[in-house]
């Protein structure tokens, strides 16, 4: 899988290949070029560019699937609301006349695809063109490479698939996405429902702080602000606590979310190279690879027109297992009939003697299964914004006996009680007991509940303000 991000001056590349255990082995690659590698008869140039990626991330001849990562602005963009008493079937045609009205462009040399996102109370698309012509510059410079580009996706897309699992859909809010690199710190804005606007944001430092630049970035936005998503690779050692009280506005870092939320996606990826993988460096690769594992392609049908085709299978007929089954009917069918023509005695079991059934005792004890400490997987997540808080608690169950514990950030800070959640009423059954008396001596206003959350534990703390741990 090669995941490739291209923007105006700059290329990430990120190879990934199938190794033992579901891992993959990583490869990867950035430059920075003086020349813009997206004007329009620069194919040659950016093709060059490519060739120099996919040699220095290690890509082999043979590996020719490339998903393409383009910036919001590459693409023209809108967003709107899907009415509530719209049928699926009529959602496509409804979603045509928008590209017609607003993006004001023909559907036939339009190539679009859309996400749609919802809550309880409405559905919201947010939706992607690109032209016929910008298409093809990317398809021919694919081509002098022998390369198939398998699918496209805007990078806000992957970014939004980072931090998504921290929001809450019916909160209304405007999250400021930015990424603080080397030599500047740019981004994009987003509510809970996706991407606000395809404008892109920067301020390069100059003689700035980060928190100096971050200030003056958020001075050019026309709206008020309620969170910030830091990445980059200046973001990791930055102080949450002292971050957000110099630029103004909450903040949470992406290092955090990602190693809270994917975790087990980070285990599966293994730099070549022995080293950590720099994720927060390809935030763009790493959100497509993320969004393209638990999603189909995002723009379908890149070499074909988006008319559907109803493909008809061929039904193969076993003729021989047939022609045994009628032979077998006419064979039985036959017997039937003889029997039926000659007078059978049929002997008289009207007398025999009644067998009474035994009662079977219904008070047999049922074993109740047993589950060690050291067996139950745990997540802590902190839902009270108390640094540190879970860690200390996985540090409390740890000297109580449980071995396999994770932590990370909650959704949100404002968890005035702790939630226990179970994956299914079984893991309940078996485990409640052993997590509510080790918990009982820190809070005693907890609450559990079951959940369908994608992950590997077999328990979820999400750690609120009523936790008090002894010093």
């Amino acid at each position: 899988m090669i995941y490739l991000y291209i923007e105006k001056h700059q290329i990430k590349i990120l190879y990934l290949k199938k190794a033992v255990f579901g891992q993959f082995s990583a490869g990867y690659f950035t430059k920075e070029y003086a020349q813009n590698l997206t004007e329009g008869d620069s194919i040659d140039y950016l093709a060059s560019a490519i060739k120099e990626a996919l040699m220095f991330a290690k890509v082999p001849q043979n590996d020719v699937d490339i998903t393409l990562i383009l910036p919001p602005e590459n693409f023209s963009y809108t967003r709107f609301t899907i009415p509530s008493d719209i049928t699926s079937t009529a959602t496509e045609s409804f979603i045509e006349s928008k590209v017609k009205t607003q993006l004001g462009e023909d559907v036939n040399n339009l190539k679009y695809a859309y996400q749609i996102y919802q809550n309880d109370t409405k559905k919201i698309v947010n939706l992607y063109g690109l032209t016929g012509d910008d298409f093809e510059v990317y398809k021919k410079t694919f081509s002098l490479l022998d390369l198939k580009l398998k699918d496209i996706i805007p990078a806000s897309i992957s970014y939004f698939q980072l931090f998504d699992k921290t929001l809450r859909k019916t909160k209304e809010e405007t999250i400021f996405y930015l990424s603080a690199d080397k030599d500047k710190v740019a981004g994009y804005l987003f509510d809970s429902f996706g991407l606000l606007e395809n404008t892109r944001f920067e301020k390069e430092y100059e003689n700035l702080t980060l928190q100096e630049s971050v200030k003056e970035i958020i001075n050019q936005v026309p709206s008020n602000i309620n969170r910030i998503m830091l990445g980059g690779m200046k973001s990791k050692n930055v102080r949450q606590d002292t971050f957000t009280k110099e630029v103004g506005v909450w903040t949470n870092m992406l290092f955090r979310i990602i190693t809270g939320f994917y975790e087990e996606e980070l285990k599966m990826v293994v730099a070549t190279d022995e080293k950590p993988f720099p994720f927060l460096d390809y935030a763009e690769c790493f959100g497509a690879f993320i969004f393209s594992q638990k999603n189909e392609s995002f723009f379908k049908g890149l070499k074909e027109s988006r008319t559907k085709r109803i493909r008809i299978r061929k039904v193969h007929i076993p003729w021989k297992s047939l022609g045994i089954f009628i032979l077998s009917f006419v064979i039985s069918f036959s017997l039937l009939y003889l029997f039926s023509k000659r007078k059978v005695s049929i002997p008289n079991i009207m007398n025999k003697p009644t067998l009474t059934p035994t009662a079977i005792p219904t008070n047999t004890p049922t074993p109740t299964p047993a589950i060690k400490k050291s067996q139950i997987k745990i997540k802590i997540l902190n839902g009270s914004g108390k640094t540190g808080l879970a860690g200390d608690l996985k540090d409390k169950l740890i000297d109580a006996g449980y071995k396999d514990i994770v932590t990370g950030n909650a959704k949100s800070f404002d968890y005035k009680n702790t939630v226990i959640q179970f994956k299914s009423k079984k893991d309940e059954d078996l485990m409640k007991s052993l997590i509510e008396g080790d918990l009982k001596s820190y809070t005693s206003s907890y609450k559990t509940e079951l959940t369908e959350t994608d992950t590997s534990a077999d328990v979820i703390i999400i750690a609120g303000k009523d936790i008090e741990l002894e010093e």
